[in-house]
């Protein structure tokens, strides 16, 4: 977030909940089964902390999208 240009938009999608992913990520080898994607509403919340607006969040079995705005 700290990036993302003013005005910026930043957004996260995956086509699988949190749990799911990180349930995937655990079954590999590697460095990416150490990968941990928060769920949605602490990501948002993330966000908003550090000054984003507008936060949406959704999260759901087979979805998860957070979005937020960076103020001008």
């Amino acid at each position: 977030f700290r990036v993302l240009a003013p005005g910026g938009v930043i957004a996260v999608g995956h086509l699988m909940s949190s749990a799911e992913l990180n349930r995937f990520h655990a079954n590999l080898h590697g460095p990416i089964a150490q990968d941990h994607l928060p769920p949605a509403k602490q990501m948002g919340t993330v966000f908003a902390n550090l000054g984003g607006k507008d936060v949406m969040t959704q999260e759901q079995s087979g979805w998860y999208f957070v979005r937020a705005n960076k103020p001008a």
